[in-house]
């Protein structure tokens, strides 16, 4: 039997461990007299000798007493508090939970947009700083990398070297003058060339301009009879790249003059001072240079100086220098301003200035749409111009199916009431299908005083004109009679009738009615129409005083501003197949100079404008 310590069970009663004694009498508990009572011990020694010890149930009243205890121990400890007092192993206590903690202020969406903006802000200017310092960096890399590729060059330039013309002294050479024996061109040398170690600079004056005013490019800076590369490109609104280069060589003074000197070959040759604007050609087949947007932009021409012969231009060919030069299609003031009253549509451009302005209405061809780059030089010297469409443009018809006289006679009446145009007449240039109507408004509107017709027709064809009751009927196509080239595109000039046959006289447009004067603008190489035989039977029923007749031999059908390159051949809106419109390049950029100069005159003579403006 083990002996009971009654210290150790008081003591675990109080820290609330419930204890049970197994095979121990109940009189081994604690009586009245307590522990240490002299009664209890012999009873408990009897009890248990005499057999075994039965379980005595304790009275009610002790055992609320032994509750009452555990209760007591259990709420000493306080709330919270774990039992063995190790309080660094609660698990619900924090760190710094001593700490007064603030509740966080709430933010207004006012504040946290703006916050959010300086973050914003912050981070951008951020990286404009990585940007800056990563472009410093490449500037720095490149500037060192030209200074040491400089340096080789001079110290190269500076070496006193001696030509081995007989290779029989390598033979009586030591090997210590055989180790410094280099293997390099000595042509240079043996032709006793100068080298000069100036820049190469190319120039264009001025750098801005008109696209039908003239500049100066002048290359500097080169070695006396240097031949050199002079190239031209730019891109245009569609992202088609247009090209020119030329090969010079240079003069005594190592400089290359556009105005002066004659190239030797590319893709012209003489003297041409604008031949790299003038000789542009696309990169892809079928691609004609329009300026659309005249207002927003203008055509930035990249300018390029290479040694030597250079027929393909790659990143690996590094120009001896490079420069810019814009070519703008309005002045500086020229306000565009929409056309969309009644049935007119189009766009007038105006000069600057109160005004009042003569007026010119401005038409293209088959095409359609709306064209505004001839519009926005005439306005530039001084013109007010309507550039009027007349179908395939917004709400006007997809196609063409007839001439409708009183919509030009509206357009007419528009322009002449606008506050800043000045009456009673005006003037009408045209192109192709617009020449042929430019010529039947003159005939039939008396407003019309000045007419320019540029490789037209004057006679109906395809469309019949209706006017206030009126109708002249059209000569029709004969499409079986048109060629394929042996690039596949399409030559019309075979489609038209013989306007000289009786059955055709009544399509003629009634020329001898015209009150105004005409100029007559004739491409000889004109591949679409046979504008020379035309502009002869028009003449022949005008008075001498007129009329009068520029006829260009070599000259295509497009003659355009000099600011536009020869298109020979392009796509035209609703044909299957591109379309030939004829001319050489030499001829046809002299006669676009000459008839853009003759027209601009006519024009002034007939209408009195205001001084031109001037970039």
């Amino acid at each position: 039997m083990r002996a009971v310590r009654w210290d150790v069970i008081s003591r675990r009663r109080e820290e609330g461990a419930a204890w049970r004694m197994e095979g121990c009498d109940t009189a081994a508990a604690p009586g009245p007299e307590g522990p240490s009572g002299e009664s209890s011990a012999p009873d408990l020694a009897q009890t248990s000798a005499s057999g075994p010890v039965s379980e005595v149930p304790q009275a009610p009243a002790r055992r609320k007493a032994v509750k009452k205890r555990k209760e007591a121990a259990v709420a000493a400890i306080p709330r919270g508090r774990p039992k063995s007092g190790r309080v660094w192993k609660d698990p619900g206590r924090k760190r710094f939970s001593l700490m007064v903690q603030d509740k966080p202020l709430r933010t207004s969406w006012e504040r946290k947009l703006k916050e959010r903006q300086e973050k914003k802000l912050v981070r951008d200017l951020v990286q404009q700083l990585q940007e800056a310092k990563q472009k410093e960096r490449e500037e720095k890399k490149r500037r060192r990398e030209e200074n040491l590729r400089r340096r080789l060059e001079n110290e190269r330039k500076a070496e006193i070297v001696q030509v081995i013309r007989n290779p029989m002294k390598l033979k009586r050479a030591k090997k210590k003058q055989l180790r410094r024996v280099e293997k390099r061109d000595t042509l240079g040398m043996l032709q006793k060339a100068p080298v000069r170690c100036t820049m190469v600079e190319v120039t264009v004056t001025p750098s801005s301009s008109l696209a039908d005013q003239m500049v100066q490019v002048v290359v500097s800076g080169l070695a006396p009879s240097q031949l050199v590369t002079l190239r031209a490109w730019l891109m245009d609104e569609h992202g088609e790249r247009f090209q020119a280069r030329a090969f010079y060589r240079s003069d005594e003074e190592g400089t290359v003059d556009a105005g002066r000197h004659a190239a030797l070959g590319g893709n012209y040759t003489g003297v041409w001072p604008m031949g790299l604007f003038w000789f542009l050609q696309p990169d892809s087949l079928f691609k004609r240079l329009v300026k659309r947007d005249v207002m927003g932009s203008p055509f930035l021409f990249h300018l390029e100086v290479f040694d030597g012969i250079c027929l393909l231009s790659g990143q690996q060919d590094n120009p001896l220098a490079t420069c810019t030069a814009e070519r703008w299609y309005v002045g500086p003031g020229v306000q565009r301003v929409p056309i969309r009253e009644g049935r007119v549509r189009g766009a007038l451009l105006l000069p600057p200035g109160p005004g009042p302005f003569p007026a010119v209405i401005d038409l293209f061809g088959g095409a359609g749409g709306l064209i505004e780059f001839r519009a926005g030089l005439l306005a530039s010297r001084g013109f007010a111009v309507l550039a009027l469409a007349f179908f395939a443009y917004e709400d006007l018809p997809k196609g063409l199916t007839q001439l409708d006289l009183d919509y030009f006679e509206e357009a007419v009446e528009l322009l002449l009431r606008h506050p800043k145009v000045r009456g009673p007449g005006l003037g009408v240039i045209g192109v192709s299908k617009g020449a042929e109507v430019a010529l039947a408004m003159a005939a039939f509107l008396p407003q019309v005083v000045a007419t320019v017709w540029i490789n037209g027709t004057t006679f109906l064809y395809g469309n019949p004109l209706h006017y206030k009751g009126l109708r002249i009927p059209s000569i029709p196509y004969q499409t079986e009679r048109m060629l394929f080239t042996e690039l596949g595109a399409m030559d019309n000039s075979a489609i038209f009738a013989d306007p000289r046959s009786p059955a055709y006289s009544s399509s003629a447009i009634p020329v001898e009615k015209i009150q105004g004067k005409v100029l007559f603008v004739v491409g000889e190489a004109d591949r679409s129409f046979n504008s020379k035989l035309f502009a002869q039977l028009a003449t022949e029923r005008l008075p001498q005083d007129a009329y009068r007749l520029l006829s260009y031999p070599g000259a295509g059908h497009l003659i355009e501003p000099p600011g536009s390159p020869l298109c020979s051949i392009s796509s035209l809106r609703g044909s299957p197949r591109p379309v030939v419109w004829g001319g050489e390049p030499v001829p046809h950029a002299r006669a676009q100079q000459h008839s853009w100069q003759e027209i601009v005159q006519f024009l002034e003579l007939h209408l009195n404008p205001v001084p031109a403006i001037k970039l």
